[in-house]
Order: C-alpha cells, then sequence, then structure tokens
C-alpha cells in the first residue's frame, strides 16, 4: 500500500511540474487540489479487496505527493534569490510540523471512525489548498516576463508638446528614433539637438503684432 503511494508521487512528479512550468503554478496546483480530493474520496468508499485498489492508490499517491514541490515552486517564483534560502527553511519547517501534527490526528480519528477516514483527511486537507488557491487567484502579480514585455518608455518633454513644431521641426523624427533605439540613424538630421529642451534659452516662437481684428 504505502509502496504504490510513493510510486504514485514518483512516477507523477516530473509531469506535474512541466506542466506547473508550461501552464501557470496557480492553475495547476488547483486542478491538482481538486483531482486529489475526488480520488481520496474515492479510495475512501472503494473495494480494499478489489484488484483496482492499488492502481487507484498509485494514482492517488501522484496526485497527493507532487503539491509539496508545487508550493515550493510557486513560493520561490515570488522570492529574490537572497530570500529563497530562508523561505524554504521555514516552509520545510512549516511542512514539518504538519507531518507531526497530521499523522497523530489521523490515527486517532482513525481509530475512532474507521480506516477509511485516512483519505478523508487528506481530502479535507486539499480543500483547504484549492480554497487557498482561488483565493491566490483573486490577485493579478506582476511577473518578470511582464517587466520584459512592456515597451520603452518616452520621456515627455518639448516633443510630446504643441511648442515642438516651433523649438524643433525634427521632434516627430526623433520621437520615433527614441522608441525604436535607433538614434544611431539620425546623423543625416541637421543638428536636431540644437533645439533646447528647458531653461532660459528656451526657443520660443518671435512674436508678432497683433491687430484688433486679430481677436475675432
Amino acid at each position: 500500500f504505502m509502496a504504490s503511494f510513493l510510486w504514485g508521487g514518483f512516477l507523477l512528479q516530473w509531469p506535474i511540474g512541466w506542466l506547473s512550468d508550461k501552464y501557470g503554478r496557480r492553475g495547476v496546483m488547483l486542478i491538482n487540489a481538486m483531482v486529489a480530493v475526488v480520488l481520496c474520496l474515492l479510495a475512501s468508499i472503494w473495494d480494499h479487496t478489489s484488484s483496482s485498489y492499488i492502481p487507484l492508490i498509485v494514482i492517488v499517491g501522484g496526485s497527493v505527493m507532487p503539491m509539496y514541490s508545487l508550493c515550493i515552486a510557486y513560493a520561490s517564483d515570488r522570492l529574490s534569490p537572497e530570500q529563497i534560502v530562508s523561505a524554504s527553511g521555514a516552509m520545510v519547517m512549516a511542512a514539518g510540523i504538519g507531518l507531526s501534527i497530521g499523522p497523530i490526528m489521523i490515527s486517532f480519528a482513525m481509530s475512532n471512525l474507521g480506516p477509511d477516514v485516512y483519505f478523508i483527511g487528506i481530502a479535507l486537507a486539499f480543500v483547504a489548498i484549492a480554497l487557498a488557491v482561488l483565493n491566490s487567484m483573486r490577485y493579478r502579480e506582476v511577473t518578470p516576463e511582464d517587466v520584459e514585455d512592456q515597451s520603452p518608455i518616452l520621456a515627455a518633454g518639448v516633443i510630446g508638446t504643441p511648442i515642438a513644431a516651433f523649438t524643433s521641426p525634427d521632434a516627430e523624427d526623433y520621437a520615433v528614433a527614441l522608441e525604436e533605439d535607433e538614434l544611431e540613424q539620425l546623423d543625416d538630421i541637421d543638428e536636431w539637438t540644437q533645439a533646447p529642451m528647458a531653461g532660459p534659452e528656451l526657443a520660443i516662437p518671435e512674436p508678432h503684432e497683433t491687430t484688433e481684428e486679430d481677436h475675432y
């Protein structure tokens, strides 16, 4: 029984980890938790003498055992390299506390309610995990991939104002080149850097005389 449970975790550890790398941690964790709940409930009512019981336990172990690794990977994705070691130690300690308290509680329940309570207890634990994952999915977190996909930011200044048409006729070309990171292609523009950007020397259109008709 125990060997089949552990073998299931050994066999499905890599496929489930690969799915979490490809499709996201939280989605795989949620599906894995729900599958584990269903399989544990099935195992609690399955005929123990059936030839299909051991294969079922293999699948149950395959859905239960990889969850710890998924939690470690999920936490590590959101930590800086300096925080991973201390966070891993904290998670190992938390897992150790759970592994110390869980068997005492489950064995007490099994002695009073029967051996099938073992799988019901695991199912309840995975219900709590599924609820925690659902709660975390309410929030959108910024990932390193999001930052890499962002477009370069063009600083606002004289280029982005109507006065640019007067101060620098080449401002539009300069803005496009800056956005495309191709400033070296502006060598053919005649002295575009002479357009002042700020300060007392800011180029201002020459004033012209206005008449009374200009106000209408």
